[in-house]
């Protein structure tokens, strides 16, 4: 065994012992990132070059990691549908599952055939959901807001990086407070992950998301309190065919649900399930009612 597997394995060792489930991709990962290594290198067992400096940054890395410090921002980058966003501390870390809504919203509304599509983000942190939008749908324009002045600064670094910044807006807003109301009947489609943690279940999470916004991640007592606040204020801002698009928790579809059927104002939901079957994606229309408002563009 080269020196580049025994260090992997010795960073493997040590993030088994503080219980890290993906000890082998992490050890890998902060070895190719100290010694600007390749995949390549570590599948074919080449023994790459280990400077004293970067050394010492591994053995660091690790430790970070040992403690439970997020592999992301240790790296201040995550990787999304193939590409990569900057990433800092305190700035909600992207899921595999976030993924799905973009992908189902995408298919969604290239399925209207409209050129032109207003896009609205509730909580856009890294910008990773609107960026990816503006790959795959040309003729979008959106305007992603979040509470959080730091997430909105690193999504417009992503946004700049990623040549999206000028079909973006970014907006400082806590929900729609400051989303104007010459935005009634405006979007063809409101799309959010938003924190669906249940308040009491924020104490069992893993230690990783300590580090993390904590308002990112509770969504109250139920974990349902955003999905109702986005749905009561947002309808106003939909066009009369616009549609929500919703990242849910593993086990809230039937809540969700419920929401809607009592609320005549909406069509479907319908649901989209991850690679274990649960429903971790809704879409729902807006029902036919009378126009709200102003409406522009």
């Amino acid at each position: 065994m080269n020196t580049s597997l025994k260090l992997i394995k010795w960073g493997e060792s040590e993030l088994k012992k503080s219980d890290i489930k993906s000890a082998t991709y992490d050890a890998e990962t902060l070895f190719m990132d100290s010694f600007k290594a390749s995949r390549e290198d570590l599948f074919l067992g080449n023994d790459v070059k280990l400077p004293v400096k970067r050394l010492d940054l591994f053995r660091h890395y690790i430790a970070l990691r040992a403690s439970r410090y997020p592999l992301q921002y240790i790296l201040n980058k995550v990787e999304f549908l193939g590409h990569d966003f900057i990433l800092e501390e305190g700035v909600f870390i992207p899921r595999p599952e976030t993924e799905i809504l973009v992908e189902r919203s995408t298919e969604h509304i290239i399925s209207k055939g409209k050129k032109k599509v207003n896009i609205l983000e509730i909580g856009t942190g890294c910008g990773n959901i609107a960026i990816s939008l503006t790959k795959s749908i040309p003729g979008c324009r959106i305007i992603a807001s979040d509470i959080s002045s730091k997430a909105l600064k690193t999504a417009a670094k992503n946004a700049k990086m990623h040549g999206a910044i000028k079909r973006i807006r970014f907006v400082k807003s806590d929900l729609f407070d400051n989303i104007s109301s010459i935005f009634y009947d405006y979007f063809d489609i409101i799309i959010s992950n938003p924190p669906y943690v249940r308040k009491r279940d924020l104490v069992t999470l893993q230690p990783e998301l300590s580090h993390e916004d904590r308002r990112a991640l509770d969504g109250g007592a139920g974990g349902i309190r955003f999905y109702k606040q986005i749905l009561k204020e947002g309808v106003k801002y939909l066009k009369r065919e616009g549609s929500f698009a919703f990242e849910i928790g593993y086990d809230q579809a039937d809540e969700v649900e419920g929401i809607i059927r009592k609320d005549g104002r909406f069509l479907g939901p319908e649901f989209y399930h991850d690679h274990c079957g649960h429903k971790r994606v809704t879409i729902i229309g807006r029902g036919p009612s009378q126009g709200r408002g102003k409406r522009v563009g």
